[in-house]
């Protein structure tokens, strides 16, 4: 059965698709990109959450470590990309919130989506 994409993953430019890896219905992305997917992601008001570090193997994700960071902040993101950067066939798997609030210039907007309606 395919899974059915975030609506942020529709929205996500190309380069940033074609670059992923599909491993097991999820998404996983080389160190360059995975930076670039947090980034843009940032730019839409997403946060990440949570990270995996995989590696592909014969087709499937092999599991090499998970992030421990407060999801508070995205640099905590780059940190743990950082951490594994170096680790041979590194691919990251982003877990990410919906945009709840409104983002301007990569700070939150005070005002919630919902008092918008």
């Amino acid at each position: 059965m395919e899974e059915q994409a975030s609506s942020i993953e529709t929205e996500m430019p190309g380069e940033l698709l074609r670059a992923a890896h599909r491993l097991a219905g999820e998404l996983a992305w080389p160190v360059a990109e995975a930076r670039q997917v947090i980034s843009w992601l940032d730019r839409q008001g997403c946060e990440v959450v949570g990270m995996e570090l995989w590696r592909e193997k014969d087709g499937q994700p092999q599991w090499i470590a998970s992030s421990d960071f407060s999801p508070a902040s995205d640099l905590s993101a780059m940190q743990f990309i950082e951490r594994y950067q170096n680790e041979p066939g590194a691919l990251f798997n982003l877990a990410w919130g919906e945009p709840k609030v409104k983002r301007v210039n990569g700070a939150f907007n005070k005002l919630l989506a919902a008092q918008e309606a």
